[in-house]
């Protein structure tokens, strides 16, 4: 296609025309378009703020949903125009346009100001300062918890999901067995409820008063997990059509000895129920 002179600058242009004049003069006459970025990065835990929630995601996909966003912005300036508009980003922030019809294209660098600021998250502000909202204490029914028990018991929480250990603020082993402090009640209840579904217990739930001040009053939930001492006894079971003797283990998992191999087999304690008769 040959190009075309366009009559406000004067130029031949093989470029995209809008209203009668080439692409590079429309955009200097008719698009006002200016936007500053902030994109806030928690350094402690690599999370971006992001549609007002803090989330783990890389600087790549950010500025990807950051360009999504201005260039629906940025389309408004030329809607009704028999054209396309395409916003890239490059990983330093630097962001292009395109600007084509069916014959030709034309690219330029819209004035767009990304900035990255560090700033600490909420909930590792609340871990560097210690604050918590709640607190699981996993305690024996009767007496202390063994250190196999409490073992038994961390290695629970180090395979808990990342958006979990994310809101544990600290793990301490005390004398009578561990205590779990976390942001928020939510997460709180969640960790008691995957102890419990890996060890026999109860559960007893009660809030503490933190302070008070004008009439409001700050609390504190405290989730008490009581485990269960497992039972020693060995008793005859059917696992998959073979007999075999079962002994629950103290962390909650299922041993058996198959018969007549003495082969052994660890169960989770979750699937005992089904497997075992």
């Amino acid at each position: 296609m040959n190009a075309r002179v366009c009559p406000r600058c004067n130029r031949k242009a093989n470029i995209p025309f809008i209203r009668g004049i080439c692409a590079r003069c429309y955009i200097e006459k008719e698009v006002e378009f200016q936007r500053k970025v902030d994109v806030l990065y928690c350094p402690f835990c690599n999370r971006h703020l992001i549609s007002g929630r803090w989330i783990s995601r890389s600087i790549e996909e950010v500025l990807k949903s950051i360009a999504l966003k201005l260039s629906r912005e940025l389309e408004r300036q030329f809607r009704g125009h028999d054209v396309h508009l395409q916003l890239a980003v490059s990983r330093n922030g630097e962001f292009t346009a395109t600007i084509s019809d069916s014959h030709s294209s034309f690219k330029w660098r819209p004035n767009i100001l990304l900035e990255v600021k560090h700033q600490v998250c909420p909930e590792c502000s609340r871990k560097i300062t210690g604050y918590y909202t709640a607190v699981v204490q996993v305690r024996g029914m009767s007496e202390p918890l063994s250190l196999s028990e409490k073992k038994s018991v961390l290695d629970l929480i180090s395979k808990l999901p990342q958006k979990i250990r994310d809101s544990i603020v600290e793990v301490k082993e005390v004398k009578e067995g561990i205590d779990i402090k976390v942001c928020e009640h939510s997460v709180a209840r969640s960790i008691a409820s995957r102890i419990l579904g890996e060890f026999s217990g109860t559960l007893k739930e009660s809030y503490k008063l933190i302070s008070q001040s004008g009439g409001e009053r700050k609390t504190r939930l405290n989730l008490s997990v009581r485990i269960s001492k497992p039972t020693k006894k060995r008793i005859l079971v059917e696992y998959r059509g073979r007999m075999a003797i079962a002994e629950w283990k103290a962390n909650g998992k299922v041993e058996l000895q198959l018969i007549p191999s003495n082969k052994k087999v660890l169960l989770d304690a979750r699937e005992d129920r089904s497997k075992i008769r």
